[in-house]
């Protein structure tokens, strides 16, 4: 599954995500339910279903989690132009240590990046080398 984002980048959906999007869908429509959301637009349609069903932060933020993850959940971000606006931000950084590799990434938009509102996002993966 394929979804575009608000730069128009096509990112690939983690199989984990489309299988859970798709059945999502499947029970919601078997039972009649939600049929106004589910027709609208796939792309706008996973996007209000991802961050209303996945909470991110809990689950993949400041975390080490599976390289298309973290490459689905960077590009996501950084190509979905936030409320507040600003620009993204994208800085990697990699060391290695007992045979693998760790790739850590720092994301968001600048207009997060303020006491109030927190800042920057960090997720990683790592590979064997």
């Amino acid at each position: 599954m394929k979804i575009k984002t608000d730069m128009q980048l096509e990112i690939e959906v983690p199989e984990i995500f489309a299988k859970k999007f798709s059945k999502a869908k499947e029970n919601d429509l078997s039972e009649k339910k939600d049929v106004d959301f589910w027709d609208q637009d796939e792309t706008a349609c996973f996007h209000d279903w991802f961050f209303d069903e996945v909470n991110v932060y809990e689950e993949y933020y400041n975390k080490l989690c599976p390289e298309d993850i973290a490459t689905f959940l960077i590009q996501l971000e950084t190509h979905t132009i936030a409320f507040e606006g600003g620009y993204p931000i994208e800085n990697w950084f990699s060391f290695k240590d007992n045979g693998f590799e760790y790739n850590i990434c720092a994301f968001g938009w600048t207009s997060s990046c303020t006491e109030a509102k927190g800042g920057l996002n960090m997720i990683g993966y790592k590979e064997k080398v």
